[in-house]
């Protein structure tokens, strides 16, 4: 049992960051503050599971399947991910670790991981800090905060899942139907299949590397409600219906305009009926050819999808959204033309889960 004297001073500290959080203050045990201070690291490689290093090759052949297979296809016209940009910077072995997947350590340190943590210790209504773990399996740079290790992949996908769950409802979104444009190496189905066991996310992508690290990963963690769609077979679950929310996570960005328009008139197609969009700024671009910025506004609005929200990927406090880990910015879109019913488990539901089975 606590002592009376650690009662009292853990009510007291709770007492005071209540009054100072609108203030954007706080008060934190010694540790934290060392950790914020000196960027507490604790990063050690962890070896790689049986069999992995063989498979994950440049030469496998499922890879040069799905680079056949994704050639001419009008969502695989890249820029930001041309071979050209990607070809020799990357170590398939160790995907999770500081790439373009996923920067973890570019223009960021130590420091605001231990800030972004402490932030969210109060902010994460589903409590999913204390759900998830890290393993820093595969390469991820991992940081200790308080006892707790903590990397991007996590991070990030706390405060993406509070976002949905406050968006669709936690208990509509623990039995919803997830597309992932773009999910890279699938941490976002990861993360949501360890949080939920009804929910059912299909992650996509145009890159072929992409979609050969994400089958695999997903795979490796045991994730049978989550999963990886080729971009060729994409269409097919599209057209079954039955999905609640897409997202897009920082890839439109990376890609041409002729690219995310036809992901957008897919969507309208199947008449999904919430966008989320996850951009660096307020305002929305994409990477032509040239690497010069597009943009997708007017066809956002062409296709009946209308942001009704547009927020800061740290809304609650101006100083993690300055110095936390990446900050961005969350771009909510609702569909309003969208007239297909919506029963997450009902005969379009099943057609799409039989698509992604078959």
């Amino acid at each position: 049992m606590a002592s009376r004297g650690a009662l009292s001073w853990n009510g007291l500290r709770e007492l005071a960051n209540r009054l100072l959080r609108p203030f954007d203050l706080g008060i934190y045990r010694p540790s934290a503050i060392d950790a914020l201070v000196l960027g507490e690291i604790a990063h050690t490689p962890v070896a790689l599971p049986d069999g992995a290093r063989a498979y994950l090759a440049t030469d496998n052949p499922r890879l040069a399947e799905l680079q056949r297979r994704y050639r001419g296809h009008p969502a695989a016209a890249l820029s930001a991910w041309s071979p050209e940009h990607l070809l020799g910077k990357l170590d398939l072995a160790w995907f999770r670790g500081d790439n373009q997947f996923l920067y973890q350590a570019r223009g960021t340190d130590a420091a605001s991981y231990a800030l972004t943590t402490l932030h969210l210790q109060e902010h994460d209504p589903l409590r999913l800090l204390d759900c998830f773990e890290e393993d820093g399996a595969f390469g991820a740079l991992t940081h200790v905060v308080e006892g707790r290790v903590v990397s991007r992949d996590l991070l990030d996908s706390v405060v993406e899942i509070n976002y949905l769950a406050e968006k669709l409802g936690a208990d509509r979104l623990a039995k919803a139907r997830v597309l992932d444009i773009g999910a890279g190496y699938g941490r976002l189905g990861h993360r949501l299949a360890a949080w939920s066991g009804d929910v059912d996310y299909a992650g996509t992508d145009a890159v072929p590397v992409s979609s050969f690290l994400c089958e695999y990963y997903l795979r490796h963690r045991a994730t049978p409600n989550a999963r990886c769609v080729p971009l060729d077979e994409i269409a097919a679950v599209l057209d079954a219906g039955g999905i609640d929310v897409a997202i897009n996570v920082h890839s439109f960005a990376e890609a041409p305009r002729a690219s995310v328009v036809w992901w957008l008139e897919r969507l309208a197609r199947a008449d999904v009926p919430h966008l989320l969009i996850v951009h660096d700024a307020p305002e929305l671009a994409t990477a032509e050819r040239d690497l010069v910025p597009g943009s997708y506004e007017a066809d956002l609005r062409r296709l009946g999808f209308e942001r009704t929200e547009l927020r800061a990927k740290y809304p609650h406090s101006e100083t993690v959204q300055r110095l936390g880990v990446y900050p961005a910015w969350y771009h909510w879109f609702t569909r309003r033309a969208a007239g297909r019913s919506r029963s997450s488990r009902g005969p379009a539901s099943k057609s799409a889960r039989e698509t992604r089975s078959s």
